[in-house]
């Protein structure tokens, strides 16, 4: 064995180490351009800024949406009360910038009527509009100062002279002002005779006006009660991406889910109409609902209503509101052939009504379709989930109750006896608990109206002996309708 590398050998090793060396250190060690590199320079400050100003309780806690840029203001809608257009223009007039033009979604009086305080604060600020909102303010405008108007009864709080847009655009138009886009789009008769939406992309803001809300009923208007089951969709289709729905009424939220929640508004109440009106008895001989169909469908629409905003006008007040265009479109839509399918359901479901309510540990509500009943049940210890559905082939109820604590589900199926109550238990479907011995413990349900509002609950275990001990009973009643 040779005891000395040669040299032409040992050169080329020591040439090979220095090129992997060198790579190595250009692999781990950061370039001094890198070590001496300037920090990333600040995000750029805000394009605008959002302002909100809220109407008092007689305006309708109606909202004006005002935009601060750099040197200047844009506003959208106006409120409807001198008083409350007076603090609007207080609070624009504190930031020392003019103000480049007032945009109107709609035309409902509690969004146009302060415009006249708004042009004396800022003359020639141009009224934006596209030519279907700015007829509806004039109709609005006009029965409300008829003789027997709700707008004459609010006395000199209300201006009496209407101020038209003197800017009229049209629908799909893009405008650049105070350095900012706005895109204007009609979607036709929602809450008013027209609804526009103006979106802003650079702040990712769409002011829908009443075209949607959060937090509140959906209002469908008197011209089209159903219009707004294809115009909302296409409002979330028109502005993509994370935007934010600045509401005429209420707070702001994620477009999407603003959407979402108006929609399943509009199904339920439409459905619940569908429920009672489906039933031959409570029809008219000239098609319409008989008065105690209505008085039904109100206390309904109304336990639907109790927990959102109410714009002041109370929970029966925006029942009130909502049911006669929504009546109108179901005796309109009822020549359309329902599958029978749907009728035995309902036919079904309709007994079961006394069931929906607020109460102090959960609410009931009518399912979409009137085809089921949506229940929570939650006390300090328990949460529940329930649905109430029927099978029209086996002619068997069904409750399906979901424990959101632990996820065990119940399937209980029953009957409706001869006094109302509704019987269910969990024997037949199998499920079940084990006790400590290891023994199957079943329960059984029923559910027994009482005086007007109130139903019995009574819960019984047993353990596959035909024998139902323990019962646990609660009384339900309704909490009580503004």
């Amino acid at each position: 064995m040779p005891t000395s590398v040669p040299s032409p050998f040992l050169s080329n090793c020591r040439a090979i180490v220095t090129i992997a060396l060198a790579l190595l250190t250009a692999h781990v060690r950061p370039s001094m351009a890198q070590t001496v590199a300037a920090p990333p320079p600040p995000p750029p400050p805000p394009i605008g800024t959002l302002h909100r100003a809220v109407a008092t309780a007689n305006g309708y806690d109606a909202n004006a949406w005002w935009i601060e840029t750099a040197h200047d203001l844009v506003l959208i809608d106006a409120l409807m009360l001198r008083s409350d257009a007076r603090a609007l223009v207080a609070a624009l007039r504190t930031t020392g910038k003019p103000l480049r033009a007032v945009f109107i979604t709609h035309g409902h009086a509690d969004h146009f009527g302060g415009l006249s305080t708004v042009r004396a604060a800022y003359p020639g600020v141009p009224i934006v509009a596209t030519r279907a909102t700015s007829n509806g303010m004039r109709v609005v405008h006009e029965q409300g100062m008829a003789s027997n108007g709700w707008l004459r009864a609010l006395g000199t709080e209300y201006d009496s002279t209407l101020l038209v847009p003197d800017r009229i655009v049209n629908s799909g138009d893009t405008l650049r002002m105070a350095g900012l886009t706005f895109i204007v789009r009609d979607y036709g008769p929602l809450e008013a005779q027209n609804n526009s939406v103006i979106a802003v992309p650079e702040l990712n803001a769409v002011f829908t006006g009443d075209a949607t809300v959060h937090g509140a009923s959906f209002y469908v208007g008197t011209e089209n009660a159903q219009h707004a089951l294809t115009a909302l969709p296409r409002v979330l289709a028109d502005h993509p991406g994370k935007m934010t729905a600045y509401a005429g009424h209420y707070g702001p939220r994620p477009l999407d889910r603003t959407v979402a929640d108006n929609l399943d508004q509009v199904r339920r109440l439409h459905a619940t109409v569908a429920l009672v009106g489906s039933d031959p008895a409570n029809r008219a001989p000239n098609g319409d609902l008989t008065p105690p169909a209505k008085r039904q469908l109100l206390l309904l629409t109304a336990l639907q209503t109790a927990e959102r905003g109410d714009y002041g006008v109370g929970a029966v007040g925006m029942a009130r509101f909502e049911l006669p265009a929504t009546i109108a479109a179901f005796i309109a839509d009822s020549t359309r052939r329902t599958p029978p399918q749907t009728l035995a359901v309902r036919d079904a479901m309709r007994p079961l009504l006394f069931l929906a309510g607020h109460y102090d540990i959960g609410d009931i509500t009518v399912g979409l379709g009137g085809l089921y009943l949506d229940a929570t049940v939650e006390t300090s210890r328990y949460r529940y989930q329930l649905t109430f559905s029927y099978d029209h082939v086996q002619r068997r109820y069904r409750v399906v109750s979901r424990d959101q604590i632990s996820g065990l589900l119940d399937v209980f199926v029953g009957a409706l006896e001869a006094d109302g109550s509704l019987v269910l238990s969990n024997v037949e479907p199998g499920t079940h608990y084990l006790d400590a011995a290891g023994a199957k413990v079943f329960n059984r349900m029923r559910f027994t109206p009482k005086q007007e509002g109130c139903w019995m609950w009574v819960v019984e275990t047993g353990r596959g002996s035909g024998e139902w001990t323990q019962p646990l009973e609660q009384q339900m009643c309704r909490r009580p309708l503004s």
